[in-house]
């Protein structure tokens, strides 16, 4: 299988510039003096443009396919799609390093590991340039799994580590929860179980608390792994046992191969070798079918133990050696020389010693050959650490010697032009104060009469809620009084005309009526409820239906309410908003029985609430949307539907009091959704 083109990368080196400011004034002048001196200015690449499709190929849609594939386990087929289509692809695109990661996924997954690492550190040093954090804490992650799977446990630790401290810096719950697993893995192989139980036990805490299904299957089978480890073998059946429950209901092959697997290895333990063998070769089967060359290696593995424990040793040393020729191919060299040490007992046991000795022998090598590579591997970055900083400091002196000549050629003309500049500098300053402080001066008088203007306003507006509530009402109730004594003590003296003129004269009192009383609470929206308090807005929305009973009850309306947050609001006003939305919903009702439906939720990344009242009334046109919310808007006749055209816009004003918006998505026949956002603090 061949590796994806690796195409190199232009990096460009800045070169740092030298400066020593005095003040913030000098510093303004020796701007205006270096503008005489030229600088170099840096290169500029001339990026190629995208490279163009062929026979009609789609750079996205091809990678989505590939995705879904490796989704789907099928490793191979995502492969050789990526493969394909990146050679149409140009290097300083974007799809190009997605096309990257995933091939280097693929090559993971089916055991390729250096060009794994190839892949992944080629996307690394993207994203890095680029300051993708996420995708930098995610790819360090998958860099850590590969050097694992390789047994390099010093290089998958830093990387683990990195990883873990770079999602926690960007709070990504998730990624904090997978690095915890991959730490734990870590120290599991390293055979250290108790330290390995104690990051599993902390990703499955955030993987709980986030309802990530897949993280949890690999966190409780990872649980029960480690228990099984420390010998607990009955609490280490219950969590491999919880994990197979999940592995089978997210329906994916490979979860429910792992915990098959777990499941049957606790068996061997505990001496089920009949339950042992049923898990592992449906663990076996599922592998081979995945071509998962990594689980394929544990499989064989375990079943030449049990083999070996049942006393059919032939059958062991076929597993075993069907496990190591897979390690091999894989480049695995701790797991080839774990297998060779089993191979050595089992060679052993059927009377064969010759190949005994042969095996450990071979498998002592290996680990030899394992230290020894660490250690040059080690040298070899030591090494390197020492010429890089070396020659940093070869580099650092040269340019101080630049640096040093330069100032030499300049700083007689300095001088002259410095002293020149600082007594310009000082009488510009001088002149900019003076105008700074009357132009603060101007603005202060400004700001003052501003004031007097509010107090003036709130003044007119509290003389106009008593003219609204004295003066205005006073006529409305002589006029309606006087309307009823009219139509009580001359209605056998009225025609039919009459008392047609008589009803408009009531029906327009009311309206008035009714006119007034909402402008009265238009305007003391502000007036009303200085404190806010912590308030269960279930409690707000009850209260509403209980003053709207009779409504409700007379049109048959049913109005359901999802649990609302309990937050600081100021009570009265929210009983008014829930109030009115009710009202409306039931007022523009279709032919069917009105249902209103009031939800909440919470957004973290805003920190606010967001409600929802929504029904199934007759709905609005898209360019009504908006206009609604204006005082005294009203979308169809006094006759056909009564109100003032001022409850909605009392609705935005409360709303905006509370420090959030008010919005509505509708469909004409199909009903309205009414949202309103409250900050949480």
């Amino acid at each position: 299988m061949n590796n994806p083109r690796i195409t190199h990368i232009p990096f460009f080196l800045l070169k740092p510039g030298h400066a020593c400011v005095f003040s913030l004034r000098i510093f303004v002048c020796f701007l205006l003096l270096f503008a005489f001196f030229p600088i170099p200015g840096s290169a500029q690449s001339n990026s190629r443009p995208l490279a163009a499709t062929a026979n009609g190929f789609d750079a996205n849609e091809t990678y989505n396919r590939a995705n879904d594939l490796y989704k789907k386990e099928a490793y191979n087929k995502s492969l050789n799609m990526l493969l394909a289509g990146i050679e149409f692809l140009n290097p300083n695109d974007s799809t190009y390093y997605r096309y990257i990661r995933l091939v280097g996924r693929n090559y993971q997954k089916l055991a390729y590991y250096q060009r794994a690492l190839d892949n992944y550190n080629i996307y690394l040093k993207w994203a890095k340039s680029r300051n993708l954090l996420k995708e930098v804490a995610k790819i360090s992650g998958n860099i850590s799994s590969t050097y694992q799977a390789m047994g390099d446990f010093k290089k998958a630790y830093d990387f683990g580590l990195d990883c873990l401290r770079r999602n926690e810096a960007i709070k990504d719950s998730a990624g904090i929860a997978e690095a915890y697993y991959e730490l734990g893995t870590l120290f599991f192989y390293q055979k250290n179980p108790e330290e390995a139980l104690s990051y599993y036990k902390q990703s499955l805490a955030i993987s709980e608390s986030i309802k990530e299904t897949k993280a949890l299957y690999s966190c409780l089978g990872a649980i029960g792994s480690a228990y099984e480890e420390l010998g607990d073998l009955n609490t280490a059946l219950q969590y491999t046992l919880q994990s197979l429950e999940i592995a089978r209901a997210v329906k994916q092959k490979l979860p429910e191969a792992y915990a098959l697997h777990n499941v049957g290895t606790v068996y061997i333990k505990l001496k089920m070798y009949d339950r042992a063998l049923r898990y592992l070769n449906a663990s076996l089967k599922l592998k081979e079918e995945l071509d998962d060359v990594w689980g394929l290696v544990a499989s064989h593995k375990y079943l030449g133990i049990l083999h070996l424990q049942q006393g059919e040793f032939d059958e062991a040393i076929r597993q075993l050696n069907a496990g190591l020729d897979l390690a091999k191919a894989s480049n695995s060299k701790n797991r080839e020389a774990e297998l060779l040490t089993i191979l050595g007992e089992a060679y052993e046991k059927a009377g064969r010693p010759a190949q005994s000795i042969l095996s450990l022998r071979h498998a002592a090598d290996l680990k030899d050959s394992i230290l020894s590579e660490t250690i040059v591997r080690e040298l070899g970055e030591k090494k390197e650490s020492y010429e890089l900083v070396k020659k940093e400091r070869e580099i650092a002196v040269l340019t101080k010697e630049r640096e040093i000549s330069r100032l030499r050629t300049i700083i007689f003309g300095i001088i002259a032009a410095f002293l020149l500049l600082v007594g310009w500098q000082l009488w510009r300053q001088n002149r900019i104060e003076k105008r700074s402080n009357a132009l603060l001066q101007e603005k202060s008088d400004y700001i003052d009469g501003q004031n007097q203007l509010l107090k003036l306003a709130n003044s007119e507006l509290q003389q106009f809620a008593h003219v609204a509530s004295h003066d205005l009402r006073e006529p409305l109730r002589t006029i309606g009084s006087f309307s009823t004594m009219l139509s009580r003590h001359l209605d056998s003296k009225f025609d039919d005309e009459a008392r047609e003129y008589q009803g408009f004269i009531q029906d327009g009192v009311k309206r008035m009526q009714r006119l007034l009383d909402d402008l009265l609470d238009y305007a003391r929206i502000d007036h009303k409820e200085n404190e806010r308090e912590v308030t269960d807005l279930s409690r707000v929305a009850g209260e509403a239906m209980l003053n709207l009973k009779n409504q409700i009850e007379s049109n048959q309306a049913t109005v359901e309410v999802q649990p609302l947050p309990t937050i600081r609001v100021f009570p009265r006003q929210m009983v008014q908003v829930f109030q009115n939305l009710i009202s409306n919903a039931i007022k523009y009702r279709s032919e069917a029985p009105p249902h209103i439906r009031i939800s909440a939720v919470f957004s973290p990344q805003d920190n606010q609430h967001t409600f929802a009242v929504s029904d199934n009334g007759i709905g609005m046109e898209q360019a009504n949307l908006e206009r609604i919310f204006n005082m005294f808007v009203r979308l169809h006749s006094q006759g056909k539907y009564e109100g003032t055209g001022i409850g909605l816009a009392t609705c935005k004003k409360i709303i905006e009091r509370h420090g959030g918006k008010i919005w509505v998505e509708s469909t004409p026949g199909k009903g309205s959704t009414f949202y309103f956002s409250i900050p949480s603090n």
